[in-house]
């Protein structure tokens, strides 16, 4: 019985371990400020899904912060649309914009629609146009965005 009960203890002790994981998270750095959910931590060029507000510190306290997808390995390209479909049925659809060369971003309202879905719903599909899909959690999403806005620039 203790042998059922020491690996039924390591399986739920993983699973804790992978959930924490898909939390949101925040940081900073390099007069940057972000909040993010992604499949394998950070750095942009290793996950295959992850969604991203990227708040530079430029002074205008998160107006310009930039809101970045990727699903299945891809970004999507300038002026294709990405759409978001929230958990209580809300569907969203903003086209990527390259703005000056940069890596594609999706358009988003400072207190629009778009950031108040993903500050308060349990879960969303994004998808880039007819393409591949991707279910995001959205735990702690809230605290992680407010945090990334609200630390730039005083």
């Amino acid at each position: 019985m203790l042998k059922y009960s020491v690996l039924f203890t390591a399986i739920v002790s993983s699973g804790a371990i992978a959930q924490a994981q898909s939390i949101w998270q925040s940081g900073g750095g390099e007069g940057s400020h972000y909040a993010y959910v992604t499949d394998g931590g950070f750095v942009e060029s290793s996950y295959q899904n992850g969604i991203m507000l990227f708040c530079p510190d430029d002074g205008r306290k998160g107006r310009s912060c930039e809101l970045r997808v990727k699903v299945d390995g891809e970004l999507p390209r300038a002026r294709t649309a990405v759409t978001f479909e929230f958990s209580d049925g809300l569907q969203i659809t903003r086209l990527a914009e390259s703005v000056s060369g940069g890596k594609p971003q999706i358009g988003w309202e400072w207190e629009g629609q778009l950031i108040t879905a993903l500050r308060s719903q349990s879960s969303v599909v994004v998808s880039i146009a007819d393409g591949p899909k991707h279910t995001f959690t959205l735990r702690g999403s809230s605290g992680a965005i407010r945090k990334a806005m609200d630390q730039k620039a005083g």
